[in-house]
């Protein structure tokens, strides 16, 4: 998985990561996911990622099946 944005903070300890401002999230497994908004929150250990948009709550997300 692969997370860009304006500013990310991950915390080591927690494992809790936050990241703000054209946030784009791209999943390379089974189904391969893309998302991308304004602001991302989540855990990695556990393997989540909440991703918001802005003012008026606009999130892209695109899923591709597999052998598309």
């Amino acid at each position: 998985a692969r997370l860009a944005a304006d500013s990310v903070t991950w915390q080591t300890t927690t494992r809790q990561v936050e990241a703000n401002g054209n946030v784009s999230y791209q999943q390379a497994a089974d189904p391969e996911i893309s998302m991308a908004g304004t602001r991302a929150v989540g855990n990695i250990e556990e393997g989540t990622l909440v991703v918001t948009g802005g003012e008026q709550g606009e999130v892209v997300t695109e899923i591709v099946p597999d052998g598309l």
